[in-house]
């Protein structure tokens, strides 16, 4: 995620504090910044997501995305999603 106002460190953590804290509280789902932390301009964000079936997971996963997105904070480059089943 490239975040387009941040001319410093402090902007970078504030934008990507706001993400983590507003994706925790509407999907209930773990998040941390999981590279680029010394980056101004970019970050990586990794969430973890709990559902009962895979399905589930890539409708949360894509809702995730979307609400990010619409934040307009950054712009997102690549998604990836990953599942593991048990």
């Amino acid at each position: 995620m490239i975040i387009s106002d941040g001319q410093s460190l402090k902007d970078k953590r504030q934008a990507v504090q706001k993400i983590k804290e507003r994706v925790k509280n509407k999907f209930n789902c773990s998040v941390n910044e999981v590279s680029d932390q010394d980056l101004w301009q970019k970050t990586t964000l990794g969430f973890s997501i709990i559902t009962s079936s895979e399905q589930d997971a890539k409708t949360t996963f894509q809702h995730l995305i979307e609400f990010i997105d619409a934040m307009g904070l950054g712009e997102l480059v690549t998604t990836d999603l990953q599942i593991f089943s048990f």
